[in-house]
């Protein structure tokens, strides 16, 4: 990417999740597909365009601890790694305060480690009452397209 074009990103970067890299001292890369636009930012797939939105990816972890949590049972991570949503059933904590339409990362119950990103479709504190229908929107997990074509590049800490 030109100069002004990853400042243009890194701004975006900072207005949507209060992070900021410096355009000087990270190297953005842009791989497109018809659906998505992914951005490789040290080469490890950081961020994703679809459908006009940025998107963190799992191995953006300076960025992914950020996000507040969704922690599901063990019996849940299955189906979550084939894309399914997260429903409240599987839901075993909740950690940090969100409303609707948040980006939150699902963990597993036992060793913490995120799974997934997704869209709360619930404020935190009404997931945490909640014991029925779909809690978070999966955009992206352990196993989709993103996942396996970053698979063997080193996370950005």
């Amino acid at each position: 990417m030109r100069g002004k074009e990853t400042k243009v990103l890194l701004k975006k970067l900072k207005e949507s999740f209060g992070l900021s890299l410096e355009p000087s001292k990270v190297k953005v890369e842009v791989v497109k597909s018809d659906d998505l636009t992914l951005y490789l930012i040290d080469g490890s797939p950081a961020l994703m365009e679809k459908d006009g939105h940025l998107l963190p990816t799992l191995f953006f972890q300076e960025l992914v601890r950020r996000l507040p949590s969704v922690g599901v049972d063990m019996g849940a991570i299955p189906a979550i790694c084939r894309g399914a949503d997260v429903m409240a059933p599987g839901v075993r904590r909740v950690e940090g305060d969100f409303e609707v339409g948040s980006y939150v990362r699902v963990v597993d119950e036992v060793h913490g480690k995120a799974i997934a990103l997704g869209i709360s479709l619930l404020s935190s504190i009404a997931i945490k009452g909640q014991r029925t229908g779909k809690v978070v929107e999966i955009f992206h997990f352990v196993g989709d397209k993103v996942w396996n074509l970053g698979k063997t590049v080193k996370p950005i800490s």
